[in-house]
């Protein structure tokens, strides 16, 4: 009656917008009849026939929504335990919301590092997205405001019809990835297969439902835009499913498998792996507002130096031992992995048999928050067990593995943060003191007692360049101050870089100084090992010097070093334009101050450092410099730029012992012999050893020889030595 009262006119010719429009202003839900107009009945026969299931769906509907809401409960719980500690802000969600379009809703990072993977997640991703939207806007339309009429609901039912195809794409993608390809990347067990089949059964049985509804009200013309459901209806009537008792009781199958189905997803979402569709737009909101290079392991102290005292001191560091010692944003991104297992799979320490598994380390700390410090736990603070023990899920082999180069962050589809984990927990173990490599002890005791990690007096920190004229600086205020670093002063390999470069500078007419024996480690090793009260000594030291002069640049060879001064000491401070000798020979190059007067005919192979490359971008600068030398030749390796495979000597590792039987370096030597280069290009002087060691162990001199930038440069140009 009231239908017939505010839209008496409704016919099947009724489908314009206005139309519909009227009906959204003026109706509330009322049964359709599909041999009128354009529309369905949201239960068919199943509110009609069967009553009590509709009422047994509202229950199941609850209780599934209740377990959902405790299972939320559940995960959040710790974090919201730690909300004390702040590293929120409204400012920084605001801004993030373009990664989260990004990295959540086009799933770039997906698509960027596996093509295949994008498409399936994707698919399914969109799929159950567009399916639930679908069922909420079934649910407005039944409830609240009727509208899918006409125009709309045709439009409606082929969107919905799509995604149904697009999500079953996605999962015989994955059935194919994971059952029959069996990738070696992707981790299966047992709740895959229960995720896949319970997404098959949800899709399959709505289009099912569908199929025999409009079988049951004899094929309506305007359904063939349900074009699936159309096609499944056509096979059901063509094997003899046309009675109206079987398709009812069809019909009411179907439903049943898609209620039931549905809300069962809903339920085991939150404990399951499925958990990231919440958590994993929540971590990219609450990314910090911090560059790639920048160690967030211990900043949430809030420390910084004094750098305008004579002795600085340095505030408590804050240890990360326990679960209680984390903040909210980073449990919270615990919960955001996806187990994709793509962070263990470009892994260099886990490639070569060191026990580390990036993605073990965020789920083994998961399972270890959940169990110390759930909303069920009746410890204190104080009773937490310490995250990192020898008979437990994560040891300190597997902490000091790692070598910080950040390639698991790279392709982290959920922009978890694994390096901060790794070496916080390695600030416990350095602050308890006792399962430290005794390699790293004689390095951090060389730094504290010399300025540098090669154990070498501080005063022969400028025996480098004894029969050269390299000025002081503070003889000499020059506007760029060449910061050797430690390496380039100490290891007679890397101390030839040292000597090029100063020569390249002067052929350049660049007015530089260096603070020669005054010159200190910026600790860069000493923060990734998590000794972080003396990075921060060392920071405020070396601040205050660089402020006491007031270089318009401060270069260096070093990477490491580079990061260090750009990304880290801004914390305490320290502001400086810090620049890489790659990007000032790039520089010198395009002002014509450096003329390669010599042809170099080598085939060369750059190595990307990845505190250079992946910390900090520096891609192209070092490139167009060999491709402006004559005769020089460059052929990429298979894993290059940001994908760059790492030597292995970054976070402390240039200072610890390997034990596995091929190490990061050797590996990256035979990819370079593979590309048929004569010569492997560095840019960083740890990249430089490690590789030139690895050259000789793998049987691979006479083949390829190393040789840093600044050395081709120095070649090209002509000078003599």
């Amino acid at each position: 009656m009231i239908r017939e009262m505010l839209s008496p006119a409704v016919t099947s010719d009724g489908t314009s917008f206005v139309t519909v429009g009227k009906r959204v202003l003026l109706r509330i839900a009322q049964e359709c009849d599909p041999t009128q107009e354009q529309c369905r009945e949201v239960f068919f026969n199943v509110k009609k026939e069967f009553p009590l299931v509709v009422t047994g769906f509202y229950g199941l509907a609850a209780i599934a929504t209740l377990i959902f809401l405790i299972g939320l409960w559940r995960l959040f719980w710790p974090a919201f335990l730690a909300s004390r500690r702040k590293d929120l802000s409204i400012g920084r969600i605001i801004r993030n919301i373009k990664i989260v379009v990004r990295d959540g809703v086009a799933t770039y990072k997906i698509f960027k590092g596996d093509l295949y993977a994008g498409i399936m997640h994707w698919c399914i991703l969109w799929g159950m997205v567009v399916l639930f939207i679908g069922t909420l806007m079934l649910t407005v339309h039944e409830y609240l405001v009727a509208y899918l009429y006409g125009i709309v609901y045709v439009t409606y039912s082929f969107i919905m019809d799509l995604f149904a195809l697009i999500l079953l794409i996605g999962i015989f993608m994955a059935v194919y990835r994971r059952y029959i390809q069996k990738h070696p990347r992707v981790p299966t067990v047992a709740q895959d297969g229960l995720i896949l089949l319970l997404f098959f059964l949800i899709a399959i049985s709505g289009l099912l439902t569908e199929a025999a509804r409009i079988v049951a009200t004899n094929f309506p013309p305007f359904e063939v835009y349900s074009f699936f459901g159309y096609t499944i209806a056509v096979v059901l009537k063509s094997i003899g499913i046309t009675a109206p008792e079987q398709l009812k009781y069809v019909h009411l199958a179907a439903w049943v498998f898609h209620a039931v189905g549905a809300q069962g997803a809903v339920a085991y979402l939150p404990f399951s792996k499925l958990r990231h569709i919440v958590f994993a737009p929540i971590n990219m909101l609450l990314l910090p507002d911090a560059p790639r290079g920048q160690l967030l392991a211990f900043s949430n102290g809030g420390a910084s130096a004094q750098t305008e005292e004579e002795d600085m001191d340095v505030e408590e560091v804050p240890v990360k031992s326990t679960v209680n010692d984390f903040t909210f944003r980073e449990l919270l991104q615990l919960e955001a992995c996806t187990v994709c297992g793509r962070c263990t799979f470009v892994c260099p320490a886990n490639a070569t048999g060191e026990p580390l598994s990036p993605m073990n380390v965020i789920l083994d700390l998961r399972s270890h928050v959940h169990e110390h410090y759930g909303p069920f736990s009746t410890k204190t603070a104080e009773q937490l067990p310490p995250i990192v023990e020898d008979d437990k899920r994560i040891t300190p082999d597997v902490l000091w593995a790692c070598t910080n180069c950040m390639a698991c962050v790279e392709v982290c589809p959920v922009d978890i943060r694994h390096v901060d984990v790794i070496d916080a927990l390695r600030g416990a173990l350095i602050d308890e003191g006792t399962r430290v490599p005794s390699t790293v002890t004689t390095f951090l005791e060389s730094v504290y007692q010399n300025g540098n990690e090669w154990g070498s007096p501080k005063k022969a920190r400028l025996d480098w360049a004894k029969d050269l004229e390299v000025p002081l600086i503070k003889k000499n205020k020059a506007p760029v101050l060449y910061y050797v670093g430690c390496t380039n002063s100490y290891d007679p390999r890397n101390q030839k870089v040292a000597r090029v470069m100063v020569k390249i500078l002067q052929e350049a007419g660049v007015e530089f100084g260096v603070l020669g024996k005054d010159e200190k480690c910026t600790g860069d090793a000493v923060r990734r090992v998590g000794e972080e009260a003396l990075f921060r000594e060392l920071a405020a030291a070396n601040i205050k010097k660089f402020k006491k002069f007031n270089p318009e640049m401060i270069l260096t060879t070093s990477p490491h070093s580079y990061n260090a001064i750009k990304n880290e000491y801004p914390e305490f401070g320290g502001e400086f334009n810090v620049v890489h000798h790659s990007e000032l020979f790039y520089k010198l190059v395009k002002e014509g101050k450096l003329q390669f007067k010599k042809k170099l005919n080598y085939k060369v192979t750059f190595h990307d450092p990845c505190y250079l490359g992946r910390y900090n971008g520096i891609f192209d600068e070092p490139r167009e410099v060999l491709n402006a030398i004559p005769g020089v030749e460059i052929v990429e390796m298979p894993r290059n730029r940001e994908n760059s495979f790492c030597c292995g000597g970054g976070g402390g590792r240039m200072f610890m012992e390997s034990k596995v039987p091929e190490r990061p370096s050797e590996k990256r030597v035979k990819e370079a012999v593979s590309t048929g280069a004569n010569v492997v290009v560095v840019a960083c002087p740890w990249c430089m050893s490690m590789l030139e060691d690895a050259i000789k162990t793998t049987g691979n001199e006479g083949k390829i020889v190393v040789k840093e930038l600044a050395e081709i440069v120095f070649e090209a140009l002509g000078i003599e030595e």
